[in-house]
């Protein structure tokens, strides 16, 4: 089982074919910049910037921790109704609402968004068609 040892007059450390367009080299020496980018020096901060900016993050770390523990009561309240709807069911509906619906989500359904809808997203003119 040869499959990871050096083939006869290749170099180990080739890897992948070459690229062959010019695209490809471009795409390639992109993607060997990013990855071999240095990270920018900050600028220095004054003693109370730094107060200010750690003031914020622990302002900004609370009010995520309180958001995240109210979306928490809501999933688990919902949960808790649910439950007792169920068992709020004759028997025969209790035993057909515990089977799990395994049907596929339907695809001709939007998913939920969180903001409504853009009105001028999606919308092309006859100008901008040809």
């Amino acid at each position: 089982f040869r499959a990871y040892a050096k083939k006869a007059g290749g170099d180990p450390r080739k890897r992948g074919a070459p690229a062959k367009t010019a695209e490809e080299r471009a795409a390639h020496k992109f993607f060997l910049g990013v990855l071999n980018a240095k990270p920018e020096e900050l600028p220095p901060m004054s003693k109370e910037e730094r107060e200010r900016g750690r003031e914020l993050a622990s302002t900004y770390n609370k009010r995520m921790f309180r958001r995240h523990n109210e979306d928490e009561i809501i999933i688990n309240t919902r949960a808790v109704l649910h439950r007792s709807s169920v068992q709020a069911l004759p028997e025969e509906l209790r035993a057909e609402a515990m089977e799990p619906d395994t049907r596929p989500f339907p695809l001709y359904r939007q998913p939920a968004r969180w903001t409504p809808p853009i009105k001028e997203k999606g919308k092309t003119t006859i100008e901008e068609d040809s």
